[in-house]
């Protein structure tokens, strides 16, 4: 469609059409008005100059307390609110003011010092003209941001007093329900709890009417993350609507590509193969979760296409050989977008026999010998990757293949980890990988994102060594919480990075969220939730409690204090649910069984 050159006066907006070959749709006009003929991002980040004005801070303090604020005249004036959470919403601005006067809005996430961290290439920001008068705007586009800039610039025409009435955020996000039907989570360590909170916010920060990744950024669907997404939400809240109707949206993407997109819906159609993979683990992992046996037959087919189509790609050695955007985690491992790569073959594995459980969950008959079918795909898919991906002389798997049949030089935890998890190799290779993973050598390329711990502290709990994920989870998170964060970030600090993170709230780094009152409370949940198994990990702690929802409503809840040996443990569960109490290693345990209060 060519566009029509049109006056100054206005801005056409070119609308797409809705269907290959229909007419176009007709162009909007916006008047010119409406429309920032400069960077409103640029004019609040980059001021040609400042000068501080000590009286603001009393006057910010006053607009905290909800009292009316008067801005000082002379030139334009610049506040910066900190909201102490991380937001997700609608900005509102109540004021009184001359008509014409510019309100800029622009938020942020983080202050370090005296420097604070732009979002850069994200024109997270607003302008406002008023009209003469008190007058209150919402804006209707959703944002995300800890730190509030709101400049107010008086132009020539629009002389006189700004009164600040409200400067907020109204917050948006899936309902969670009732706090007594939530999960929760205390310790006598007080940072756990801390972590264990912060995750939690993190978590509802991200929930929309999907899961999306951030607040800030994309505010996407990205498919892959909706695994870590599910598993942290559902320890707190029981979102099973939520979950399906993300896990039902990807299918819908094969209408672009039959190996499903990274992110939907969206006009990109893009790929990361390890993204498809983690979206069949999740539907396996609600369907295990709620023992909903319709919900996994419905899934069923649109998982297996998925993997028929990846399987188009295996090569003579029966690898998955792709170009595609082959990502794994923000970490140099050598993840080349063109070849072999190792960890998406684990995952292969993976998704290959979490389909076959869901087939085994949907049924009998047909469906049963189709997991059967995919879990010999999978066996045979996991001898390919020892055979060829093993390196003898680094006693490790590599990361890949390249196109041109070079093999990779770098070895990374993640890719150890994967292998690991999908059961690949001898019980001498499975003994290796797993020493890797629990204690990492320096040479090694280490985990670069929160998003991999849950996955590492998977293969340390089942090696029996919850202490150093308890361990390590304490120093990783406790430093973004002595850093001012409030909410779980999307990288661990790197030192040829400028600043710590890019995201400063990712749904996928919550994983405390699960893994706390899975191990330290010990709560696991069975059967679609009519059995749960209770195994604390008292380990130095003195006391720990804490809730975990079940799934169609009511929860398990859990407390225990230990004095030495000596184990206190009271658990309650709802009339109907199963409970066993694995008695920890160590301890003289004292049981109660108790009903929930009503």
């Amino acid at each position: 469609m060519t566009p029509t050159p049109q006056v100054s006066s206005a801005v056409v907006v070119l609308t797409a059409s809705r269907d290959a070959g229909a007419a176009p749709l007709p162009a909007a006009t916006v008047p010119a008005a409406l429309v920032a003929t400069s960077s409103v991002y640029g004019q609040v980040v980059h001021p040609r100059e400042q000068h501080p004005l000590g009286s603001l801070r009393d006057l910010v303090t006053g607009l905290t307390r909800g009292e009316p604020v008067t801005l000082p005249d002379g030139g334009d004036v610049s506040i910066v609110l900190d909201l102490g959470i991380e937001a997700s919403g609608f900005v509102i601005v109540d004021l009184d003011a001359p008509a014409g006067t510019v309100v800029d809005v622009y938020g942020f996430e983080y202050i370090e010092g005296e420097r604070r961290q732009e979002t850069t290439a994200m024109d997270n920001t607003l302008r406002y003209r008023t009209r003469a008068g008190r007058q209150r705007y919402e804006s209707p586009v959703r944002r995300g941001l800890r730190y509030l800039q709101l400049v107010v610039r008086r132009e020539a025409a629009a002389r006189g007093p700004v009164t600040l009435h409200e400067v907020a955020v109204r917050n948006s996000h899936y309902p969670i329900g009732q706090a007594d039907q939530a999960g929760e989570f205390a310790a006598s360590d007080s940072l756990l709890t801390e972590i264990w909170e912060m995750s939690r916010r993190t978590v509802i920060a991200c929930m929309e009417d999907t899961f999306v990744d951030c607040p800030v950024y994309e505010q996407a669907f990205w498919v892959g993350d909706t695994y870590s997404s599910a598993r942290f939400a559902s320890s707190l809240f029981d979102v099973a609507p939520l979950i399906e109707r993300s896990l039902r949206l990807v299918p819908g993407s094969k209408a672009q590509t039959p190996l499903l997109g990274s992110q939907v819906p969206s006009g990109w159609t893009n790929v990361i193969p390890a993204w498809t993979f983690f979206w069949v683990l999740a539907c396996e992992q609600h369907a295990r979760r709620t023992g909903d046996a319709a919900f996994a037959g419905g899934l069923l087919p649109e998982a297996v296409e998925a993997l028929d189509a990846f399987a188009e790609h295996l090569d003579g050695n029966g690898l998955l050989s792709i170009e595609a955007w082959n990502l794994l985690d923000w970490a140099p491992m050598d993840q080349p977008n063109a070849g072999i790569v190792t960890h998406q073959n684990a995952l292969f594995v993976m998704a290959l026999d979490a389909a076959a459980d869901l087939a085994d969950l949907a049924g009998t008959g047909e469906r049963t010998e189709l997991a059967g079918a995919l879990r010999a795909r999978a066996e045979t898919l996991r001898a390919a990757i020892a055979t060829h991906l093993w390196s003898p002389e680094r006693e490790a798997f590599i990361d890949a293949i390249h196109a041109d049949g070079t093999r990779s030089e770098v070895i990374s935890v993640q890719t150890q980890m994967f292998a690991h998890l999908a059961g690949v190799g001898s019980e001498p290779q499975r003994e290796r990988t797993r020493a890797l993973v629990v204690d990492p050598p320096s040479g090694l390329v280490q985990i670069g994102s929160p998003w991999m711990s849950i996955f590492r502290y998977d293969v340390l709990e089942a090696a029996g060594r919850a202490d150093v994920a308890l361990a390590d989870l304490r120093r990783d998170y406790g430093a973004m919480i002595e850093a001012g964060a409030v909410t779980c970030w999307e990288m661990f600090p790197a030192p040829d990075r400028q600043w710590p993170t890019r995201s400063h709230c990712h749904a996928w780094s919550a994983a405390p969220a699960s893994f706390l009152p899975a191990v330290v409370l010990g709560i696991r949940l069975l059967d679609g939730g009519t059995r749960v198994e209770i195994a604390p990990h008292p380990g130095e702690l003195v006391w720990a409690r804490g809730a975990v929802p079940l799934p169609g409503g009511g929860r398990v809840e859990v407390a225990w204090a230990r004095d030495g040996a000596a184990l206190d443990l009271q658990v309650a569960a709802p009339a109907g649910v199963e409970v066993t109490v694995r008695e920890p290693v160590g301890y003289t345990t004292r049981v109660r069984l108790e009903d929930p209060p009503p």
